[in-house]
């Protein structure tokens, strides 16, 4: 299977009198929910879609609880979920307060056989439309 790219210009954000250049950008067709996601597994596999949903939709419930008790929980043939906290720090811990703590992250590191398919896998560049409508602008090169 190939991946699609399309080029987009883009300007420097260290230096934005720099003139544009083209840069490589991941297709993005829109995101795929929890039914389209059961509806894809239902179509490979004896399990129904009806149970797909229920198995998908309690795994993600699990993952919050887990997270939320500490757990990093590492899915076979996908990646690892953890917790993250960005915030400020004390000089001693005597003066650490909780309203120190500005958020929390969860983090995903995906395992290394998964990197390694994408990797491996062939490029196609197509016209289509890079941006989606829920797209985060990244800066050039960044994250594609």
């Amino acid at each position: 299977m190939a991946i699609q790219y399309c080029l987009v210009e883009r300007v420097n954000p260290q230096d934005r009198t720099a003139p544009k250049k083209f840069y490589a950008s991941a297709v993005r067709r829109g995101s795929m929910g929890l039914d389209g996601l059961a509806t894809r597994i239902a179509g490979s596999s004896t399990a129904s879609k009806g149970d797909i949903m229920l198995v998908l939709s309690a795994l993600g419930e699990q993952l919050q609880h887990l997270l939320m008790e500490g757990y990093s929980i590492k899915v076979d043939g996908f990646g690892t979920f953890r917790i993250t906290i960005n915030g400020k720090g004390s000089d001693t811990p005597e003066e650490f307060k909780s309203s120190m703590i500005q958020k929390f992250n969860i983090r995903f590191k995906p395992e290394v056989e998964m990197i390694a398919r994408v990797n491996r896998a062939s490029l196609e560049r197509t016209n289509t439309a890079c941006a989606h409508p829920d797209e985060d602008d990244e800066g050039p090169g960044q994250g594609e």
